[in-house]
């Protein structure tokens, strides 16, 4: 009925063509439908996963990153990926899923894991093969007697490498940082309440684009600050608010001095203006954080890479310290704050100082006071963070990459080798050193500087399977942050939006699996996938009628 009126107005405009019936054969249609695209995605997966557990069991060792979040229905998921040494002794990264368990703290992270180690089949491999965990700092996670760690350690019968996320060891840092210094938590607040103020009144961002318009610049949208996350969402916010703050100031004395304005919003932007008054200490402060917090940053940004090895990490925190010693003398050169003082010399007076201190009430130190302290907070607070239990396992890379005798090498890694592949592997591996300093294999030339560089010659020396090539792989496939079940968080949030709330967990994770682990359309073969579906019923090898 829909057709025939179709065609009655085309031809109303004129259209005189004929029409033919359409009648394609039933072929055309078999197995198109939701439930069927939903079973071939399935299928898809499994084949992706198939081929991913098999590369995990063909390796010689592999290490675990474990994290949870919550999602915007109140679940409570664990996401679970691994890095191990490919074939080609190249390091690579691979989602094992994402697993909900109904019990709670360390009890219900061991749970998980188990879990899923067992639905992939792998359960009996992990506990050969599985060398190191890398988690957060959460006490379910690092508790001595009943954390994941020791939970694992337990479970295994053996001793693993346990690493603390280098990303949220960094994060701590600065967090410790904003609770030492009143001044800076006053800042933040003040901070957020100026993207807040643009952020709730569409009308009021309006307006402060058409003054930035006017100033020739590029307006900089406020982003939505998130409390638990790494310190880069604080200096996009910076950025945002540093960019405009000269357009804002104009829009606050515009509202402040039109008519039309009621009294609250005057008294609020009055507020404003008198707190991001030029040259105020808001504004130096921004200024200051922005060149402290690049140099978070840019750590975080280090360690989240997919292949940083935790010789890596080192480099970076090294930089990084650095960097901040090099504030404690001036502005960073080419900052922001080298930029601010150019045209504005901070207060340096020690005005009104309060005798009794409050972490509510400001203490009315000078700017100079008050940047002393946040770099040497910044450079202690660092220092520490980045120097617990991960340590350890960093002195023991170095002693073995750095051996310069075979009894050196031997003695230095001789617990690390008992604790990971059992006693009676150290004999072997004292004879596959041996015979590596008998070849001149090792020690390492003295032209690789760096440490991960130094390992992956020990990896290519080494013959697949033996102690010692165990060993390098542990070390290199040991992740120093969980930033793999964080990209999975995002994946699932993406996936799971309002139209697929009633996802069931088989089916996000098979979604996940394609998302994460597949080589991507340009290099997928869908024959393995195709061939999968039609042999799980006997009517489909039949051809349709």
């Amino acid at each position: 009925m829909h057709s025939n009126n179709q065609i009655s107005v085309y031809r109303e405009h004129g259209l005189d063509a004929s029409f033919c019936v359409f009648k394609p054969p039933a072929s055309a249609f078999h197995y198109r439908d939701p439930n069927v695209y939903r079973e071939m995605l399935d299928t898809v997966a499994e084949v992706v996963m198939e081929a991913t557990t098999q590369e995990i069991i063909d390796a010689d060792c592999f290490s675990l990153q474990v994290d949870g979040s919550v999602d915007k229905y109140s679940v409570d998921n664990k996401f679970i990926t691994a890095r191990f040494v490919g074939r080609e002794k190249n390091l690579k990264n691979i989602f094992l899923g994402e697993v909900h368990s109904e019990k709670r703290g360390a009890e219900g992270l061991i749970d998980a894991v188990l879990t899923k180690l067992k639905y992939l089949g792998i359960d009996e491999v992990a506990k050969k093969k599985l060398t190191g965990l890398t988690t957060d700092g959460e006490s379910a996670n690092t508790g001595r007697k009943s954390g994941l760690w020791a939970r694992l350690n337990e479970y295994l019968g053996r001793e693993l490498l346990c690493v603390w996320c280098v990303a949220h060891r960094s994060d701590l840092a600065f967090s410790d940082l904003e609770a030492s210094v009143t001044e800076i938590k006053h800042w933040r607040i003040n901070l957020k309440a100026v993207a807040s103020y643009y952020r709730a009144s569409a009308v009021r961002t309006e307006e402060l684009k058409k003054f930035v318009e006017a100033s020739d610049f590029r307006f900089l949208r406020f982003p939505e600050h998130f409390e638990v996350r790494f310190v880069e969402h604080l200096i996009n916010l910076c950025e945002s608010v540093w960019k405009n703050l000269p357009s804002i100031r104009s829009h606050w004395n515009s509202v402040s001095t039109s008519k039309i304005s009621t009294r609250n919003e005057k008294a609020t932007v009055n507020g404003f203006m008198k707190l991001w008054k030029e040259g105020g200490d808001q504004e130096y402060y921004t200024a200051l954080m922005l060149d402290l917090l690049r140099l978070f940053e840019k750590l975080q940004k280090d360690s989240q890479k997919s292949m940083a090895t935790l010789c890596d990490i080192e480099v970076s925190k090294a930089v990084a310290l650095a960097s901040v010693t090099l504030m404690e003398s001036g502005p960073f050169p080419g900052g922001m704050e080298e930029k601010l003082r150019e045209n504005h010399e901070p207060s340096t007076s020690e005005s009104g100082r309060r005798i009794s201190h409050n972490q509510y009430v400001t203490t009315r130190r000078s700017t100079a006071s008050v940047r002393a302290e946040i770099v040497l907070g910044a450079k202690e607070y660092l220092s520490q963070r980045l120097d617990l239990e991960k340590e350890d396992i960093v002195k023991q890379i170095k002693m073995f990459y750095e051996g310069k005798t075979a009894a050196h090498m031997i003695n230095s890694t001789r617990k690390v080798v008992e604790s990971l592949f059992g006693i009676d592997s150290v004999t072997t591996f004292s004879d596959e050193v041996i015979g590596h300093f008998s070849s001149e294999n090792l020690p390492v030339p003295g032209n690789i500087t760096d440490g991960t560089g130094k390992l992956y010659h020990m990896l290519k020396i080494s013959q697949p399977g033996t102690v010692f090539s165990k060993l390098v792989q542990a070390y290199l496939s040991l992740t120093p942050h969980s930033i793999g079940p964080e990209r999975a968080v995002s994946c699932h949030t993406i996936l799971k939006g309002p139209k697929q709330s009633s996802y069931s967990r088989k089916a996000i994770n098979s979604r996940m699996y394609i998302a994460l682990n597949s080589g991507g359309t340009a290099h997928f073969d869908p024959r393995p996938a195709v061939a999968k579906f039609l042999q799980k019923k006997q009517r489909r090898y039949r051809v349709p009628d």
